[in-house]
């Protein structure tokens, strides 16, 4: 008897598995290609979204109280190269 409940539990446990398996897949594929021209669109905008930061960092002192580093102000300069 101890036998037949074992495999019940392994049965249990594979089915589990196996359902788990299913509906992660089932998930992946709705996002994937259901989906796809919603998150198309929004990486689009992610990618072309311009983002100003205002905040300067503070400056960072050692435990003396000596200047270890602080933020300077000056221009900058990227490119970005579309391959």
């Amino acid at each position: 008897m101890n036998e037949g409940v074992s495999k019940v539990r392994l049965y249990v446990i594979i089915a589990a598995i196996g359902l788990t398996a299913c509906g992660i897949t089932a998930r992946l594929v709705y996002l994937q290609v259901v989906k796809q021209a919603y998150f198309a669109t929004v990486a689009r905008r992610q990618a072309n979204e311009r983002v100003e930061v205002d905040a300067p960092r503070a400056t960072l002192l050692d435990r003396n109280g000596v200047l270890l580093a602080a933020s300077v102000m000056g221009p900058s300069l990227y490119t970005f190269d579309p391959q």
